[in-house]
């Protein structure tokens, strides 16, 4: 009987907490706005907000930067402490080499050991010190010394390359990775040769970039991966100009194949996709500059455009990568724009070629898209304003007659332009300051006297200022009626101080009937503006 009576008590108290979180679950439901009180409320003093993480720069000076600045110094000791051992007889180059690589040895046994204690920064910094140690002794033995021949040199160094691959792999270290791959690269300089073998070089290069390129995006190691992929190019260039008179076309050809590899990383796969994307941007560049510096002909510049716009057709990608090829084509367009025209000529099909870049950009919505064809753009402006007209018949009239039009159709397709009245602003001053300078040099075209320049110049000007008040009173647009009432007056006085005195008085009559009638119109477009409105205000 008591086991019911507790059961039915507990029953009933369930019942009404039910009922109890059913009434607040309503109100809740009910209520529509949160009070003001409760979101201004302040923060109470026990509030404990987001600590910042300090630096920690005991352990930052400690465990990353003095190891590496007492490395140094300690291959500094080692070679001062040869030093004085050569010049007291006790030391030949023997035992000066063989004893180096025994530090080395020792260094990689240290390295080691302080990264099986988990002092990773310190084993790092010593394994790939040790390193660069077997590099420059290999090439002191080699090259200062002549203790051994090329093809030893050449081996000894092949196998430092590959234990340095190897420990860049089993630490998963960055750093050791960049020391080995900078002594793989510079392997061909450090052997003694008199004629160097550019096939053999261009392909060993080529190898070392592609292994350590997969080590890097499989360990995804970032700046390993910038490493390889630049210093190809500078090893490249160095052998340039050490081989002057070589044929380099091999060179050009392996960053063919070095950019072919890259596009392929960048398609398929999707590790550092940001470094990738950046690299195949920039490698498409260099290796047009390695084609354009190694064929007198530019057709294979037109062959790597035609394959960037067949892969935006052909394969299957996002807007991102498909901005990337088009960036990576129009850059290549514009080194060969820059080497098969004059200046006189390049600005006109920059002004093409970057106002296509920017129409495209609205469609993909590009950033990366978006500055290249602006920058694009603007070299063609540079280079469309360093030659004047000189002739109606020319092609800079034509230049400056594209230039004008693609102002006006990118102001008027861009919707950004249109929702930030600042920049509008600033673009229709511009429009309007180089529409006076493209139809002043126009109108210094119609006369030969010097008399008349002045003359036609003020008339153009005044005319000008009328259309601009006029278009503003048609689109309701103050900014372009300030404009022409401001070149109103600033022709007003170019005629008096200016062209008063050097015409005649019947120049003079009608230079200020026209101006003055001008004048009179345009100031009477305002007067009924103003009655407009009033009697607008009346009814």
């Amino acid at each position: 009987m008591i086991l019911t009576m507790n059961d039915n008590e507990r029953m009933k108290n369930l019942e009404d907490r039910v009922a109890k979180l059913e009434e607040d679950l309503s109100k809740l439901r009910d209520r529509k706005t949160i009070p003001l009180s409760k979101i201004n409320k302040p923060i109470s003093p026990t509030t404990k907000l987001p600590m910042k993480k300090e630096t920690d720069w005991e352990k930052k000076i400690g465990q990353v930067w003095l190891p590496r600045i007492f490395i140094f110094v300690l291959l500094l000791g080692v070679i001062w402490g040869f030093k004085a051992g050569t010049e007291m007889g006790f030391i030949n180059d023997y035992v000066r080499i063989g004893a180096v690589y025994i530090a080395g040895c020792l260094i990689l046994f240290m390295g080691h050991k302080q990264w099986r204690n988990q002092n990773i920064v310190l084993g790092q910094v010593l394994l790939g010190g040790a390193i660069a140690i077997f590099f420059i002794t290999t090439f002191t033995a080699h090259i200062l010394y002549d203790l051994i021949q090329s093809p030893t040199a050449f081996t000894i160094h092949i196998v430092v390359v590959l234990v340095g691959f190897l420990f860049t792999k089993y630490y998963q270290s960055q750093s050791i990775g960049i020391v080995s791959s900078i002594g793989a690269c510079l392997v061909p300089f450090l052997i003694q040769s008199e004629s160097g073998n550019l096939l053999f070089f261009a392909l060993y290069e080529l190898i070392i970039f592609v292994a350590y390129m997969i080590l890097a995006l499989s360990q995804k190691l970032k700046a390993l991966y910038l490493v390889v992929t630049y210093g190809l190019h500078l090893c490249f260039l160095v052998f340039a100009f050490v081989q002057w008179n070589a044929d380099i076309r091999a060179l050009a050809f392996a960053t063919l194949v070095q950019h072919m590899i890259i596009v392929f990383y960048f398609l398929y796969r999707q590790t550092l996709k940001e470094q990738v994307a950046f690299t195949f941007l920039t490698s498409s560049v260099l290796m047009s500059l390695w084609f354009l510096a190694s064929f007198t002909y530019s057709y294979w510049l037109t062959i790597h455009i035609s394959a960037y716009l067949l892969f935006i057709i052909i394969f299957k990608m996002d807007k991102k990568k498909r901005s990337v090829f088009l960036s990576s084509a129009t850059l290549t367009l514009l080194l060969l724009l820059l080497d098969l025209f004059e200046q006189s000529t390049l600005g006109l099909f920059l002004i093409i070629e970057g106002s296509i870049v920017i129409y495209l950009n609205y469609h993909y919505q590009s950033t990366l898209q978006r500055w290249v064809g602006f920058g694009v753009y603007v070299l063609g402006v540079i280079s469309i304003l360093s030659f004047p007209i000189e002739r109606f018949i020319s092609i800079e009239t034509l230049a400056w007659t594209v230039l004008m039009s693609s102002f006006l159709f990118h102001f008027k397709s861009n919707q950004i332009i249109s929702q930030k009245k600042e920049l509008a602003a600033f673009i229709k001053i511009l429009i309007t300051f180089l529409g006076l300078i493209y139809l002043s040099q126009l109108s210094l075209l119609l006369t030969n006297s010097l008399e008349l320049e002045s003359i036609v110049l003020s008339l153009t000007w005044i005319i000008y200022a009328a259309a601009n008040v006029i278009y503003g009173q048609i689109k309701q647009d103050k900014l372009f009626r300030l404009i022409g009432m401001f070149m109103i007056v600033f022709t007003l006085l170019k005629v008096i101080f200016i062209d008063l005195p050097t015409v005649s008085i019947l120049i003079r009559a009608i230079l200020f009937l026209l101006v003055g009638g001008i004048g009179l119109a345009i100031s009477r477009l305002f007067y009924r503006k103003d009655h407009t409105k009033d009697d607008g205000r009346e009814n």
